[in-house]
C-alpha cells in the first residue's frame, strides 16, 4: 500500500476538484452558457471531508443565448433536450479521463456526491 502525504492528498483532490468543476464549465459554454468554475479550500477542519471544494456557477444560460442567436440571424443548432443531464453528468467525466481509469461503477455511486475520489 502507497503511503500518501496529507499534502499530496491535499494537491490530488484540488485537481481532481479543478477538473470535475472544469468539466460542467466545459459543456455548458459549449451549449452557448457561460459561467464561472469555483474551487475553494475547505476550511471546516474535518478531516473526513474533501480538502477542496468547488461549484459551477452559470451566469448566462444556454437558452437565452439561442434565442438572441436566432433573433439576430444567426444559424445555431437545436440544444440537445438532455443537456442538463449531460452538464451535470460532465465533471464525472473530466475526473474519470483525468484519472485513465474508468469505473462505471464508481462514478455512478458517487454521482451527487462528487469531487472527493
Amino acid at each position: 500500500m502507497i503511503d500518501y502525504r496529507e499534502e499530496q492528498i491535499a494537491a490530488r483532490e484540488l485537481r481532481n476538484t479543478a477538473y470535475h468543476e472544469a468539466g460542467h464549465k466545459l459543456l455548458y459554454e459549449r451549449f452557448g452558457g457561460a459561467g464561472d468554475a469555483i474551487v475553494w479550500k475547505n476550511e471546516s477542519g474535518n478531516s473526513e471531508e474533501c480538502a477542496w471544494l468547488g461549484q459551477f456557477r452559470p451566469r448566462t444560460c444556454p437558452e437565452e443565448m439561442h434565442k438572441v442567436a436566432l433573433k439576430h440571424g444567426f444559424a445555431v443548432p437545436e440544444l440537445p433536450a438532455n443537456r442538463k443531464m449531460l452538464v451535470g453528468m460532465s465533471g464525472l467525466l473530466a475526473e474519470e479521463i483525468l484519472s485513465g481509469e474508468p469505473d462505471a461503477g464508481r462514478s455512478f455511486a458517487g454521482f451527487g456526491s462528487a469531487g472527493c475520489s
